[in-house]
């Protein structure tokens, strides 16, 4: 994958109480949880782009007071996972 690089003030990452070695893992954090609750991407594409599990992008999205998109389509798919189980 490739990578673009971003300057931002030292005085934004201090007032965002983000250490400087954490700046590009928080700054990805925000855009992902920014595109998911735009309806940009999936919670699928949200979570792997951070690499942590469906149900952990959840949390993070809940910790954060995000609005949670799960339509119809959705519940639909989940119904037929649902009912391959054993």
């Amino acid at each position: 994958m490739s990578t673009v690089k971003v300057e931002l003030p030292r005085d934004l990452l201090q007032a965002a109480n983000v250490p400087s070695r954490k700046a590009a893992r928080e700054v990805k954090k925000i855009m992902v949880l920014y595109m998911y609750a735009r309806g940009g991407i999936s919670l699928a594409k949200a979570s792997e782009w951070l690499g942590i599990s469906q149900w952990e992008f959840l949390e993070l999205n809940r910790e954060w007071g995000l609005p949670m998109h799960y339509g119809v389509e959705e519940f639909r798919e989940d119904n037929v996972t649902l009912r391959t189980l054993p």
